[in-house]
């Protein structure tokens, strides 16, 4: 048996995926996790989590792990003005090798207020990890970009 020659280049290990077909994996993975914040759905909103997620809040707050993150999300949806958040992918990248990828966008986050709604948003970063056949989210960073209210006007009296 011939060892190889270790002054040789190694052959690189070559993964074929399916570029489309993983893009719509994630933006499904992100359609689901969006659908669980609307409906307050804390025990399927970590459903796409790896157990050692990170994210970077767009307070600048680190939650490391799945317990941290779900804790979060039980605290907006404990309170009575959040409404929701929702992330708009505008790009997602795959990796040449399949598996991991980089999901780039847009959020908003909507709570009451007096006399209307105070609405968060910014831009976030996402980095997926492929596990067996899912994509999972192994790190989110989001980064705020503004803060606006909007009011919402009284219904007009009626003339008599």
């Amino acid at each position: 048996m011939k060892l190889p020659n270790r002054s040789e280049p190694a052959i690189p290990l070559l993964f074929t995926h399916n570029v489309k077909r993983e893009t719509q994996a994630i933006h499904e993975q992100r359609r689901l996790f969006n659908d669980a914040i609307t409906a307050h759905d804390a025990r399927n909103v970590g459903a796409c989590w790896l157990p050692d997620v990170q994210v970077s809040t767009s307070a600048g707050r680190p939650l490391v792990g799945r317990e941290a993150v779900q804790r979060t999300f039980d605290h907006f949806f404990a309170d009575p003005d959040f409404i929701t958040f929702t992330r708009t992918p505008t790009q997602v990248l795959i990796s040449e090798d399949g598996r991991t990828a980089a999901e780039s966008g847009e959020w908003i986050g909507y709570w009451r207020a007096k006399n209307g709604r105070r609405i968060q948003r910014g831009t976030y970063l996402g980095s997926w990890s492929k596990r067996g056949e899912q994509w999972r989210l192994q790190a989110e960073l989001f980064v705020p970009l503004g803060e606006t209210s909007e009011t919402t006007s009284p219904p007009p009296t009626p003339a008599i």
